[in-house]
C-alpha cells in the first residue's frame, strides 16, 4: 500500500489543488474586460466599465475574493508552495504558466492547455462574434448574470478555509455559481460553461499531481473505469422492489468507489457514469493491484452480485490532447466488451459456492431473483433479496409518492404499459458527432471548414 499511502498522506493538499484548479478562471464571473476588445459585444458601454455596473460598489469586490484566496497556501512538497491567488492568476495563461518555475503553476498551465481544445482557432477565434450569452446544448442562449461575484463570495469564501472537510458542499456551491458563468464569450464556442470548463481542468490537475507524488507516469492521463453489468442486474428483477433495490445498490457502489478515488486516495475525478459503470480521470500509469483490491472490497461491501470489472484505458494519439478527444468513447467500448462475459478470473468470487457448501441439510433451491444464493424451499426469495425488497418498502412508507406497487398505476382494466427509452450516445462520446458541428466555414473551400473538437468539457456536457 506504499504508493496509495503517499496519496493518503497528501490528501489535503491534493483536494486543495482540486479546488484551486476549479477556481483558476474565477475572474470570468465578473471580468467584463474579457470581452472588451470585441466590437459586437452588446453589453459593453464606451467606457472600460460595463454600463450595468456604473455606480455599483460590487465592481470593487474582485479584490475581496482575491484576498480570500491569498490567505490560503498550497504545498505539495518542499519544492512547491504557493498561495491560491497567485496559483490562479499565474495559471490562467497556459503559454506562460507552462514554463513557470513553480511546478504547481506549470502543471496547472499544462492541464489548462490540454483540456482547452475547445478553442479550435486559438486567440483568433471569431473575435467579431463576441457576446455575453451562454449557449445551451440545444442552441438557446441566456445572458450571464451581471454580477456573479457576490454569490461566489457568499457561498464559497466561508468554506475555503477548510476545503477538505467541506469538499462536497464546497464543490456544490462552486457549481451553483459557475454553471451560470461563461467559459468563453465567442460564438460558437460559448456553449461551455465555466463549471464544465473548470471541472475538466480540476480532474486532470488532480490526476497529474497524484502521478507526481507516487511518482510514476507523465503529464498525460488515462481513464479508470469500474464497470457493472447493470442491465443484467435489472433483468433479474421479478418485482418493482427488486428493480429499485438493484438500482439503489448500483448507485451506492458507484458512490463508494467515487469516495475512494476522489477523496481517500485522490487520484482523479468522476468524468462520466451510465449503465456500464463509472469512469474517472487517472494518472498515466497502470492499475495498481492494491487499488483494484480495495475497489473490489468497497463494491462487495455494498453488494456481492455487482462483480466489478476494473481496468485502466489508455487513449489513442501522439499527444495528450489527441488522446483526451477519444479516450471516453474507447473506455466505454472496452467496458461493453468486458461486460459481454458475465464472469471472468478478475471478478469470479468463491463466496457463492461457499454459501451452498455451508448451507444446512434443509431443502434449498436457487433464489429466483439473484439466481446465485440458496433459498429455502417455499420462500419467495433468499434472505438477501428479501431484505433488498424490504428496504424499498420502508422508502415507500416514508414517501408514498414514490410508489413501488404496479396496481397503483394500472388503469381501470388493471392494465399497465412499460415504456423503455435509450439514448444512443456512442458516436457522441467517441467524439465523432461532436466534430460534425461547425466552428468556422471556409467559403469556396468545404475541405477547409473547421469542426468542433471533442474536448473534455464538451464530452461532459453530452
Amino acid at each position: 500500500m506504499m504508493n496509495l499511502g503517499v496519496l493518503a498522506q497528501n490528501r489535503d493538499a491534493l483536494l486543495l489543488a482540486e479546488v484551486a484548479a476549479l477556481l483558476h478562471d474565477w475572474q470570468k464571473c465578473i471580468d467584463m474586460a474579457v470581452a472588451s476588445q470585441w466590437s459586437k459585444n452588446p453589453l459593453l458601454a464606451s467606457t472600460s466599465k460595463p454600463s450595468q455596473w456604473q455606480g455599483r460598489k460590487s465592481y470593487l469586490r474582485p479584490n475581496e475574493f482575491a484576498q480570500a484566496l491569498s490567505s490560503i497556501s498550497l504545498q505539495l512538497d518542499s519544492n512547491s508552495s504557493i498561495d491560491l491567488k497567485t496559483l490562479c492568476e499565474e495559471g490562467r495563461n497556459p503559454s506562460s504558466a507552462k514554463i513557470h518555475s513553480n511546478p504547481l503553476v506549470s502543471l496547472l498551465g499544462a492541464c489548462h492547455d490540454q483540456a482547452h481544445v475547445d478553442k479550435e482557432l486559438g486567440e483568433n477565434e471569431q473575435i467579431t462574434e463576441a457576446c455575453d450569452w451562454i449557449s445551451t446544448a440545444f442552441g438557446f442562449e441566456d445572458t450571464q448574470p451581471v454580477d456573479l461575484l457576490q454569490p461566489l463570495l457568499n457561498k464559497v469564501r466561508p468554506l475555503l478555509q477548510v476545503p477538505c472537510s467541506n469538499r462536497i458542499n464546497l464543490l456544490s456551491k462552486i457549481r451553483e455559481v459557475f454553471s451560470n458563468a461563461w467559459g468563453d464569450t465567442r460564438r460558437p464556442i460559448n456553449e461551455v460553461t465555466l463549471w464544465d470548463w473548470g471541472y475538466a481542468v480540476s480532474g486532470l490537475y488532480k490526476s497529474v499531481l497524484a502521478a507526481k507524488l507516487i511518482p510514476a507516469g507523465t503529464s498525460r492521463w488515462r481513464f479508470l473505469r469500474v464497470n457493472f453489468d447493470v442491465l443484467a442486474l435489472y433483468a433479474k428483477a421479478i418485482k418493482i422492489g427488486d428493480l429499485l433495490g438493484y438500482q439503489r445498490v448500483v448507485d451506492e457502489a458507484c458512490e463508494a468507489v467515487k469516495k475512494l478515488i476522489e477523496e481517500e486516495y485522490p487520484l482523479g475525478n468522476e468524468i462520466y457514469r451510465d449503465s456500464t459503470g463509472i469512469y474517472f480521470t487517472f494518472p498515466d500509469l497502470n492499475l495498481l493491484a492494491d487499488l483494484a483490491q480495495e475497489i473490489c472490497r468497497r463494491v462487495e461491501a455494498v453488494e456481492m452480485e455487482l462483480a466489478p470489472r476494473i481496468a485502466v484505458t489508455v487513449g489513442d494519439g501522439a499527444t495528450a490532447a489527441e488522446q483526451l478527444k477519444g479516450i471516453l468513447g474507447k473506455a466505454r467500448k472496452e467496458a461493453l466488451e468486458a461486460l459481454a462475459q458475465p464472469f471472468d478470473s478478475q471478478n469470479l468470487s468463491a463466496c457463492w459456492q461457499q454459501q451452498w457448501e455451508t448451507a444446512d441439510d434443509g431443502k434449498w433451491e436457487v433464489c429466483p431473483v439473484c439466481r446465485l444464493r440458496p433459498m429455502r424451499e417455499g420462500k419467495e426469495a433468499c434472505d438477501t433479496c428479501m431484505k433488498r425488497r424490504q428496504s424499498r418498502i420502508k422508502t415507500w412508507e416514508s414517501d408514498p409518492g414514490q410508489t413501488i406497487w404496479i396496481d397503483e398505476i394500472a388503469d381501470h382494466n388493471d392494465r399497465v404499459a412499460l415504456i423503455v427509452g435509450r439514448f444512443g450516445l456512442d458516436d457522441w462520446l467517441s467524439g465523432d458527432l461532436v466534430q460534425t458541428m461547425l466552428v468556422k466555414a471556409m467559403p469556396g473551400n468545404p475541405n477547409g471548414c473547421v469542426p468542433k473538437n471533442p474536448s473534455p468539457a464538451r464530452l461532459r456536457r453530452v
